[in-house]
């Protein structure tokens, strides 16, 4: 055995190993010396067809670019104008008709599932590589040591020496040899061989005109049969029952003492249809297919379908693109410039999405609000543009009612009707306002107990059941957005009344803080009314029913959402001209009013109150609704304050 010195330690090495010309194996033995090339297996083999042509077609429609990194998490196309992208784009502009991206793909796919390799000649293109497939057959390779190619030999008879980084090779693990692939189909060659003897046989079935073989015996004391007999009724049979014949299919008529005897399997015995569905199985478990992809149903229903499809590209096909975008970029990327930070990539992720309606609840959900304009429906229905469809139209109750999606149902009416009563004395502006924010809590709290009682009739604990956390930023996030809202409508008229201009964006960070504040104390005082409701000695020891818990929610969606909403309108509306009066009061000429609307107020003392902008009323209040004061001073308040130029 020959040596070679390996990092200072000896290491053997076969003989085959030092042979200069590596051939690639071209077919398989099935059986009693009947060899077959691997181009045949799939030109004849039904099955390894399918599962080989249905690996090609699924790669080969996921679209492979080049992208850029532009950071760890955001990736960008590369422009495609660039090399890399052409090439990608257009493999192979050298041959007609051109390789498509599709047909290099599938291609490479393919050569390798039947082959074990696949190989791709680069050609310099000046502005671009092309990638010449090189057919399986006319690929040999030399080499002169066991860990690596020398060159490649490319041709028929007359072989063409080309380095290894002139070729994209692709091979499939060979434990024996690495550098030559394995096909496949070796692994199925019992499977194979069974198919092909058995189609040998039905083939042979059908040529003999499909009749049931046998045996024709004649009786012993029918005597000796001379040959020109023998031949006679032999001859006569074929002409007249055999293949082609004038009586083929009819009922033959024997000579007297002769007895027809069966002599087949019939197919029931023989299993065919089970031995084909057997092939195709085995065939697609080697490529690691789903057996419901290639056609065997039989356990298939629409739930587990949805499943394979997300698995074929995760798991069937999800090794193969790894394999495939790491080898293009370990052989590709270096033959072009400005590539340090390019990547390639198959893109699957349209592959993996639900359907079309699927997608649209999944985006609507996730985004809260609407999410494609007018325009861009008309466009996808084929209708023509229109006037002022180029607008995202947001539902109110998504903007700010507490949502999550448009698709949810209908804001719930409990108690709404009676909460608007209070509303309803407030002036138009501030009363449009609390009205926004009713519908906002009503549908909030309502939400709330349904996702309660659901975690409660689990058998939840009471404060692990309420996601205290979750609640708090959810409709601190709620409050403060039309928190903003109502102060940029205040503070614009507030600013145009007095003449002055008024900076929103200074303002945002307090009403944000201001919403996430008012959400802590509202979803505490909650938890507490519950606490306080299931422990109450009024309530039954049977707690299955719920109905302490509803007991709550009735309250807080009639009066407690209809203080609040009065309660948050207030307060913004009178911070925001307040802020407006800080923002412009440089010389100290700003003052604000107390003002009392009609109806029940709780302040009439204070009606007409003036104070500098930077003083406290005579309650202690910077403004109407000021968290500063006491409980009972700013719950319900629905006073307004104005800003006014002093003398």
């Amino acid at each position: 055995m020959a040596t070679v010195v390996s990092e200072g330690q000896l290491a053997g090495i076969g003989s085959h190993q030092l042979t200069p010309r590596l051939g690639l194996p071209r077919g398989v033995n099935l059986y009693s010396g009947r060899a077959v090339s691997y181009a045949q297996l799939y030109r004849r083999q039904p099955n390894v067809r399918t599962v080989v042509s249905f690996l090609g077609r699924n790669l080969g429609q996921v679209v492979l670019r080049a992208l850029r990194r532009v950071s760890d998490v955001e990736r960008q196309r590369l422009d495609p104008a660039h090399p890399l992208a052409v090439t990608l784009a257009h493999p192979d502009t050298l041959n007609k008709p051109p390789l498509t991206r599709f047909a290099f793909v599938n291609r490479a796919v393919q050569d390798m599932s039947i082959f074990g390799a696949a190989a791709f000649l680069k050609v310099d293109g000046g502005h671009k590589i092309d990638l010449v497939h090189i057919p399986h057959e006319l690929v040999d390779m030399e080499a002169s040591t066991p860990w690596g190619i020398d060159r490649f030999l490319i041709g028929g008879r007359r072989k063409l020496p080309v380095e290894p980084d002139k070729v994209l090779y692709l091979p499939i693990y060979n434990p024996e040899d690495p550098r030559i692939g394995l096909s496949p189909l070796e692994t199925l060659r019992r499977v194979l061989a069974e198919e092909d003897a058995s189609g040998e046989w039905r083939e042979q079935f059908w040529r003999n005109g499909a009749r049931i073989s046998g045996v024709i015996e004649r009786p012993l004391e029918a005597g000796t049969w001379s040959t020109e007999a023998s031949d006679r009724f032999r001859e006569g049979w074929a002409s007249s029952w055999g293949a082609g014949g004038s009586d083929e299919g009819g009922t033959p008529i024997l000579e007297d003492g002769m007895v027809w005897k069966d002599a087949m399997f019939s197919p029931r015995q023989a299993e065919y249809l089970g031995a084909r569905r057997l092939t195709r199985e085995e065939s697609a478990a080697a490529f690691h297919i789903q057996p419901a992809h290639v056609g065997i149903l039989e356990n298939a229903n629409f739930s587990n379908m949805r499943e394979q499809r997300s698995a074929l590209y995760q798991d069937t096909l999800g090794p193969w693109i790894v394999d495939m975008e790491q080898a293009f970029e370990a052989q590709l990327l270096y033959l072009f410039d400005d590539v340090d930070d390019v990547q390639i990539r198959f893109e699957i992720d349209s592959k993996l999405r639900a359907n079309f309606e699927e997608r649209v609840a999944a985006l609507q959900t996730a985004t809260g609000a609407p999410w494609m304009l007018r325009s861009e429906a008309r466009t996808l229905a084929d209708l023509p543009p229109i006037d002022g469809a180029d607008g995202l139209v947001v539902p109110l109750n998504v903007l700010v009612g507490g949502q999550a999606s448009p698709t949810d149902a209908t804001p719930p009416t409990r108690g709404r009707a009676v909460a608007r009563k209070s509303i309803e004395e407030l002036p138009a502006g501030p009363r449009s306002w609390a009205n926004q924010h009713l519908d906002l809590m009503v549908s909030y709290f309502s939400r709330q107990r349904q996702a309660l009682k659901s975690r409660l009739g689990a058998g939840w604990d009471l404060t692990d059941a309420f996601e205290l956390e979750r609640w708090d930023t959810e409709l601190g996030g709620v409050l403060g957005g039309l928190a903003i809202e109502v102060a940029g409508d205040v503070g614009t008229s507030t600013a145009e009344a007095l003449d002055v201009e008024w900076d929103a964006d200074r303002a945002e960070g307090w009403l944000v803080e201001s919403g996430s504040r008012a959400a802590g104390r509202i979803n505490a005082a909650t938890l507490s009314q519950l606490v306080a409701a299931r422990l109450a000695p009024a309530v039954d020891e049977d707690l299955s029913s719920l109905a302490w818990a509803d007991g709550v929610f009735d309250v807080a969606e009639s009066s407690r959402a209809s203080q609040i909403a009065i309660s948050r309108t207030t307060m913004v509306s009178g911070w925001a001209a307040l802020e407006v009066g800080r923002q412009n009061d440089a010389t100290g000429v700003m003052v604000k009013v107390w003002g009392v609307n009609s109806g029940n107020s709780r302040h009439p003392e204070l009606d007409g109150e003036t104070v500098p902008v930077g003083d406290e009323f005579s309650n202690g209040g910077r403004w109407p609704g000021d968290p500063g004061l006491p409980a009972d001073e700013r719950a319900g308040c629905t006073c307004s304050m104005s800003i006014e130029r002093g003398d």
